[in-house]
């Protein structure tokens, strides 16, 4: 395995360092002499208690930009569909100035509907200055007539050469009349500040959502039932297998002496010659174990960048960026994983070994489609809507050029250097006297002994611990996708997934456990949905959150929301999925070789 793990622990370093390279070069730095221009971006559009029904700030009746020349995008905003262009202002580093003027504009009938239908909306409009992100109401209802703000105040705090705060009030409300010309003008004042560059984020931060002792509190509690888990784990299937194993060796010396009829026949270890079948599907279940194992890669990798190379000082258009390039050059982690897994099955079923290409197919498209269709979906439905939420042409191509170019040669790498570390590995002198040896005619499995273990809901049951240990985070980054909060505490979410894989292993090896006890040898798929499960419970809880959390209405969000939420429950059902498998088929292992040496 050593010839294995020096490649894959090369690519992994290579993909980390790249990893930190855009990190660090996207960091941004920028400091700003007296009387240099600070440009101010215009960015989306759309009400306030709905994050996803946005539209383009500059393709609503009202001031044009200064140039139509777009702000040349990072992959993350054209991926999730970011048009920037520069307003019409000019702000110089240092310098107040008072009302100037942006744009007149005269307004027809059919605007001023579209601005009433906007301001009783609560439309509010989002720029850019200095890549720090404000907010401003389009108008506002006073005495039942909505009224329009013509004038924005910029107030921009600064320390040093780097500007560290930027706040927009917005003044100056008329009435809306068709025909008549509105005047549009803004002011900048800048004033000195205390908050440092590296903490210019922390006022985004909702205290309420991230009071830090809650949070500690929440971890802590995941934590200890982790620990606790662990001991009780350990603790019941030593005392259950130092038993089983007692009973094994008195079954042997029954057979020695000749008494037969003495033999207790039932339990786990009378499935020793069946264990190691090799499940339906073998190709798609190995392709599956795979991609969990690399998107379980991506998050921890994505989330470290973001934890320990500041990417948090940035939009979060950038951790988009990070997970995609992540995605992509990981994907040699998904090929090693299934074709290694998928190797083991091809070694007691030799005439598998002539399909190692479509197992290696699967990994390379069964999730990137998945992942193509619900975002062709959502772009048609945005693009249908005139939504900002549609992704580009642009951003389509270069995702899709990353797909071919970095994701399927890199999946194409991982299934050689797999194959490679396995055939050696097998090679060996005693590769081969340690296979298992399988019945051909597959024993019949009973029925489980109550409904309770009957496979399904048995299966649902055991995804619901793993999903309470993370149930806390993901009200959190839900909160943060739809209700425009923001999220930065990056280590906290490494702690929670520590905390899932721990409590996805324990609860798939009892469960394993339980299952051969009842002489169920299916395990392989099984104990996949042991974890998978736990994907289950986060749809379920984001319906829950749709339904009482958000205000959201209309075609266009429930499509979105429900689709993202589809995406994200397939990937957390896939991570928990391959943890729960390989801790079973580790546990399965370790176990079956006292039995076989008997």
């Amino acid at each position: 395995m050593g010839a294995l793990h020096l490649p894959v622990l090369l690519l992994l370093a290579a993909g980390v360092s790249l990893v930190a390279g855009v990190v660090i070069a996207g960091e941004d730095t920028h400091m700003y002499g007296d009387g240099e221009t600070v440009r101010v971006y215009g960015n989306k559009i759309g009400p306030l208690n709905n994050a996803f029904e946005t539209h383009d700030l500059f393709r609503v009746p009202g001031c044009p930009p200064a140039s139509w020349k777009q702000r040349t995008p990072t992959l993350g905003q054209a991926l999730v569909g970011d048009e920037l262009y520069e307003l019409n202002v000019s702000v110089k580093y240092g310098l107040d100035v008072e009302k100037e003027v942006i744009c007149s504009f005269t307004p027809t009938k059919e605007e001023v509907a579209r601005w009433r239908e906007m301001i009783v909306a609560d439309y509010t409009y989002q720029l850019l200055v200095d890549d720090l992100p404000i907010w401003a109401p389009f108008g506002k209802v006073i005495n039942a007539v909505p009224m329009i703000y013509l004038h924005r105040d910029f107030r921009l705090g600064i320390n040093g050469p780097r500007i560290v705060d930027v706040r927009v009030l917005t003044t100056a409300a008329e009435e809306l009349l068709a025909g008549k010309t509105y005047v549009f003008t803004y002011s900048t004042h800048f004033f000195q500040s205390a908050v440092t560059f590296e903490n210019r984020f922390g006022k985004y931060m909702r205290e309420e959502l991230v009071e830090p002792r809650i949070r500690w509190f929440a971890i802590g509690n995941s934590l200890l039932l982790a620990v606790f888990l662990v001991i009780v784990v350990a603790v019941i299937l030593f005392r259950m297998l130092r038993t089983d194993y007692q009973r094994i060796e008195n079954e042997l010396r029954l057979r020695e002496e000749g008494n037969e009829e003495l033999v207790d026949s039932t339990g786990w270890k009378q499935l020793y010659a069946d264990v190691h079948r090799v499940p339906a599907y073998p190709s798609f279940l190995c392709a599956l174990i795979g991609t969990g194992v690399q998107l379980a890669v991506v998050f921890v990798l994505g989330t470290a960048s973001a934890a320990y190379f500041s990417l948090r000082r940035n939009s979060s258009q950038d951790v988009v960026t990070v997970v995609a390039l992540l995605y992509a050059f990981t994907g040699v982690v998904a090929g090693c994983v299934s074709s290694v897994q998928f190797l083991w099955y091809a070694t007691l079923i030799p005439v598998l070994s002539k399909k190692w290409m479509r197992c290696m197919e699967f990994t390379m498209f069964v999730f990137p489609i998945f992942l193509v269709s619900c975002g062709s979906i959502t772009n048609i439905v945005a693009h249908l809507h005139e939504s900002a939420r549609a992704v580009h042409i642009g951003g389509v191509t270069f995702f899709l050029a990353l797909l071919v170019i970095g994701y399927c040669p890199s999946v194409v790498v991982g299934t050689l250097v797999g194959r490679y570390g396995y055939r050696r590995r097998i090679l060996l002198p005693r590769g081969h006297r340690n296979l298992p040896h399988v019945n051909q005619i597959p024993r019949l499995i009973p029925l489980p002994p109550n409904f309770l273990l009957s496979t399904k809901l048995f299966i649902f049951l055991c995804g619901s611990m793993p999903f309470g240990s993370i149930a806390f985070e993901l009200s959190l980054m839900l909160s943060s996708l739809w209700l425009n909060k923001l999220y930065f505490f990056y280590t906290f979410l490494l702690l929670t997934f520590l905390v899932f894989v721990t409590v996805t292993s324990c609860i798939s090896v009892t469960a394993t456990y339980v299952l051969l006890n009842i002489e169920n040898h299916r395990w392989p798929w099984i104990s996949f949905g042991f974890g998978a499960s736990s994907g289950i419970y986060v749809y379920l809880y984001s319906i829950y959150f749709y339904i009482y959390r958000t205000t959201m209405s209309g075609l266009f969000p429930l499509v979105f929301y429900f689709v993202y939420s589809a995406t994200l429950s397939v990937a957390v059902g896939l991570i928990g999925g391959s943890i729960a498998f390989l801790t079973a088929s580790l546990f399965v292992k370790k176990i079956y070789t006292f039995v076989k040496s008997d």
